[in-house]
């Protein structure tokens, strides 16, 4: 295709043409099948254009849903009225490539923001109650057993009750484990990551649990970046669930 036929083509899309230039251009059209297929590919990126960026402005910048729309609706047209203000086709197939540059970063980032609490509920389970076990029948007497019963039955506020009254003053590390776990799973994930950090840093009987913990907890917060690293930690060590870390780090 020659530069003076693409010149063409953009002034036809363009409404530069005169009456008679254009019916003369129509003409071509329907006889020279190569032109044809050039129109055609050019009026379809127009579309296109206007479709996708429709769609995806509306999508990602809903502040400024109106001026988009409006700058969408007023630069690409198929129709061509007369006093309509269109692009070059040069501007048009650039402003294509970037609305499909938008449209694919915005759907990796709503991937990313919905992976990783997919991830989190596949891998999080309560840590089992190794403290003071309830068995079936047995009523539990003291804060103690209320706490940990609580616990077991997933009555997470009741047992985070019970795990400050145990804590009074002093901290136990191994309540405050537990209790981590409660505010992981009722969604407190900020006072849980506080709670695990302190325990990880204690270095006694749940540091390397608290550490598992403390992964899935970035991971519930999509802070990826940070659960990686605590995962390469535990793979590094061979601690705690460290052939869950191997699997679950292949996912970030």
């Amino acid at each position: 295709m020659s530069e003076k036929d693409l010149d063409l083509i953009e002034r036809y899309f363009r409404d530069l043409l005169s009456e008679e230039e254009r019916l003369a251009f129509e003409k071509r059209i329907e006889s020279d099948e190569e032109l044809k297929a050039e129109v055609d590919f050019h009026q379809d990126m127009l579309v296109a254009a206007q479709h996708e960026g429709d769609t995806a402005l509306k999508k990602m910048f809903q502040q400024q849903e109106t001026k988009s729309t409006n700058v969408a609706n007023e630069t690409v047209k198929i129709e061509r009225p007369p006093t309509a203000k269109i692009f070059s086709l040069k501007k048009v197939m650039a402003l294509a490539a970037s609305v499909l540059f938008m449209v694919l970063s915005y759907w990796f980032y709503q991937q990313s923001l919905l992976g990783s609490p997919d991830l989190f509920a596949n891998n999080f389970e309560q840590y089992p109650n190794v403290i003071a076990p309830i068995e079936r029948g047995e009523t539990a007497t003291t804060t103690l057993e209320k706490a940990f019963a609580a616990y077991e039955n997933k009555r997470y506020e009741e047992a985070i009750s019970s795990f400050d009254q145990l804590e009074n003053s002093t901290i136990n590390f191994d309540v405050l484990f537990y209790k981590a776990n409660a505010l992981l799973a009722l969604g407190k994930n900020n006072t849980a990551m506080q709670a695990f950090e302190q325990v990880v840093n204690s270095k006694t009987k749940f540091s390397a649990q608290a550490k598992w913990y403390l992964a899935l907890t970035y991971l519930k917060q999509n802070n990826n970046v940070q659960a990686k690293t605590i995962l390469e930690e535990i793979i590094k060590d061979k601690s705690f669930n460290y052939q869950k870390a191997e699997e679950l780090i292949t996912q970030l």
